[in-house]
Formats: structure tokens, C-alpha cells, sequence
């Protein structure tokens, strides 16, 4: 069993979105079956909206404004893709929880902006 959690997902943080998720990583841990639970940060790939969310996040929250440079890892879906296959069909990361993230370091407000080259998936880093 596999679960596609987020990275910043905690118990106790006031965000729903991240405790259900959380929340979730427990049910799996404890169902006693093999399981890996993966922890991606922000993503990207065809026909995402992470731009949406970048804008409607600096809206919500202007705090990001005057909080200092705030650093993002942006990860194409198709690394996530395989690293979840390669979880379901060769079963090495049984019983790990890992964290994702992509290899190219970013400032917040970079992350939204068109990049010279693409992102290349040959580069992924996990930790488990």
C-alpha cells in the first residue's frame, strides 16, 4: 500500500488539509499491511495549477511579504510518479515514510516564474 501524503503534513498545525493528511499517514502506518507513505513538497507538471495556488497562497497570506526569503524545491509529478511505482512494484521502500522534493532550490517568489530550461527528473531527492 502506498499513500501520496505532503510534505508538510503534522498534527496539531491548524491547517485541516495538512492534519487530515497526516492523519491519514497514521491509519496507513498502523494497518498492518506493507505500506510507504510518500511526502512530496510542492509539485509540478502539464496542465498543474501550481501557479493558481502560488497566487492565491501570496494573496491569503501577504505575511510571506516580510517573513524573509522563503525557499522552495519544486518536483515534477512524473518523478513522483515513478518513485511511487518503483514503492508499489519493487517494494523497497517498504515500511519508510520519505520525503520528496525537487532538485532545483528556488526562492518562493521565483518558484512561479517561467524557468530557463525545464526541470530536468534525473536529479530527485528523497529522505526516508
Amino acid at each position: 500500500m502506498a499513500l501520496l501524503s505532503f510534505l508538510r503534513a503534522r498534527p496539531g498545525c491548524g491547517s485541516a488539509y495538512h492534519e487530515s493528511k497526516w492523519a491519514a499517514e497514521q491509519l496507513v502506518r498502523g494497518c498492518g499491511l506493507e505500506w510507504t507513505v510518500l511526502k512530496p513538497g510542492m509539485m509540478y507538471g502539464h496542465g498543474d495549477h501550481m501557479l493558481d495556488h502560488l497566487s492565491h497562497a501570496l494573496h491569503t497570506f501577504p505575511l510571506f511579504a516580510g517573513v524573509g526569503p522563503r525557499r522552495v524545491r519544486p518536483l515534477a509529478v512524473g518523478d513522483v510518479v515513478e518513485v511511487l511505482c518503483a514503492a508499489l512494484l519493487q517494494g523497497g521502500l517498504a515500511h519508510k515514510t520519505v520525503a520528496l522534493v525537487g532538485p532545483t532550490e528556488l526562492g518562493f517568489d521565483q518558484a512561479g516564474l517561467p524557468a530557463p530550461g525545464p526541470f530536468g527528473p534525473s536529479d530527485l531527492r528523497c529522505w526516508s
